[in-house]
């Protein structure tokens, strides 16, 4: 008898958690399982590669309140009856585990990433109530989670003292990538790669595949890459993500730091793979 899963996610925007679901979309048939799919923000870019897998997408009052997105959600749980809902990212942590709660559906949490860490809370474009009040929420509403499931080892520890879950209930699984659609890497390919980011053979590249947010540390990388050109002259460092609220930031500490030329902002890309080959 074939499984249903009801995926909850924030949106279909073209980030991690988002490019993550769309690769293991294909092995949900593979395994005989139904993959639906419920999101809340009207982002579609990685609808098309969902639909293509077989995955049927519920945009779900979008953009609405909370309060009609979780009714909405209940109603759409009580419709396809899912054998479990497994949910990813903030808003769809809580709401999608309070609607399975509600229909007494199992459900199944993703730590993505260590959240509540401490530099969180020295980022200016974050209110510390704000973070305060999303924890609790997130808290009181892991209670319904019968598993979760964490992206790294790192992850799963981080996630078990921070969120007061004991790791024995916390699967660790590392997020895959479609190898069919990555390719292999080979020398030809690297060659072409860098030609096309006019990169000779013999730099050094240090490549960073993040949005321009505080959370994600490239102020770290920018100031490791000041160390970092005295051992490597010539080093270039790539960073591919679409700008955020950390970018005029970013900017001003690597014009501070006489980095313009070895820090390179690529913006949003969708050659990520042929990045990775170019770099080191």
């Amino acid at each position: 008898m074939t499984m249903r899963v009801l995926y909850v996610i924030d949106s279909l925007i073209g980030g991690g958690a988002e490019h993550s679901l769309a690769h293991m979309a294909p092995g949900y048939a593979e395994q005989d399982l139904e993959l639906h799919v419920a999101f809340l923000k009207s982002r579609w870019d990685v609808a098309d590669a969902l639909r293509d897998a077989g995955a049927v997408l519920h945009p779900t009052a979008l953009d609405q309140s909370r309060p009609r997105q979780l009714r909405a959600l209940v109603r759409l749980i009580r419709e396809l009856r899912p054998d479990v809902v497994h949910t990813t990212l903030w808003e769809a942590d809580v709401l999608g585990r309070t609607a399975a709660a509600l229909t007494r559906t199992p459900v199944i949490g993703t730590f993505a990433t260590s959240s509540y860490s401490a530099d969180r809370v020295t980022d200016s474009s974050v209110s510390r109530i704000k973070l305060r009040f999303a924890k609790l929420m997130d808290l009181a509403t892991a209670r319904f989670v019968v598993r979760f499931h964490a992206v790294s080892e790192q992850v799963a520890d981080d996630m078990c003292e921070r969120m007061h879950v004991r790791r024995d209930r916390i699967v660790v699984v590392p997020r895959a990538r479609r190898r069919d659609l990555l390719g292999e890497p080979s020398n030809e390919r690297r060659t072409a790669a860098r030609q096309e980011l006019d990169i000779d053979a013999t730099t050094s590249v240090v490549l960073a595949i993040a949005r321009q947010e505080h959370v994600k540390g490239l102020d770290v990388l920018v100031s490791a890459t000041c160390t970092l050109t005295s051992r490597l002259p010539g080093l270039l460092v790539l960073v591919a993500g679409r700008p955020g609220r950390a970018t005029d930031d970013l900017e001003r500490q690597i014009a501070d730091t006489g980095l313009g030329a070895t820090v390179r902002f690529l913006g949003a890309r969708t050659d990520v793979a042929e990045l990775i080959v170019a770099a080191d």
